[in-house]
């Protein structure tokens, strides 16, 4: 993210299910509307379908649907032409997706519940409610502020580079 005029890219990256309340982030592109912000979701799963007629119901046409990534090498890369991860889920038992996003210096905005805050902080992330006015605020902050997202993302990488991914990846 380079300046005001630039565009913002948010990421999404997890299964398409009702418990991930991945239409909050429907939402908050419909609030977002009028700012320079994309949205990819990578990810496949039973509401995908909905998920694409919505956003066509809505005139959505800054969300994109990159469907499941398997690959590494392919998730790394959209993770490092992004700017910030966002995870709607509230009750996520760990998330390590966001985990991920944070090694690969991406900020991350959850939700201030939910097994994210095992490692995220207010002192590496943007944790806030699981509303869309609450994320809308929070990635409103991160593209105003780039020297706050820079400092938050070092502090991601660091707690990231602390945690035992042989251990995090058997759970």
């Amino acid at each position: 993210m380079s300046g005001e005029a630039s565009t913002t890219i948010l990421v999404y990256a997890g299964r398409l299910s009702p418990e991930k309340n991945v239409t909050l982030l429907i939402d908050l592109m419909e609030r977002l509307k009028g700012g320079d912000y994309r949205l990819v979701i990578a990810g496949s799963g039973i509401q995908q379908e909905m998920l694409v007629h919505e956003c066509a119901a809505r005139s959505l046409n800054n969300v994109f649907f990159a469907g499941y990534i398997q690959d590494r090498a392919e998730l790394a890369n959209l993770f490092a032409n992004a700017d910030i991860f966002v995870h709607p889920n509230p009750r996520e038992p760990f998330g390590i997706a966001p985990l991920e996003a944070m090694a690969a210096g991406l900020v991350v905005v959850a939700p201030n519940s939910g097994g994210v805050t095992t490692y995220a902080s207010a002192s590496n992330a943007w944790l806030v409610e699981a509303t869309v006015d609450a994320f809308a605020e929070a990635v409103r902050e991160i593209r105003e502020h780039p020297a706050a997202r820079e400092e938050m993302a070092r502090r991601g990488i660091e707690t990231a580079s602390t945690v035992e991914w042989p251990v995090i990846t058997r759970r």
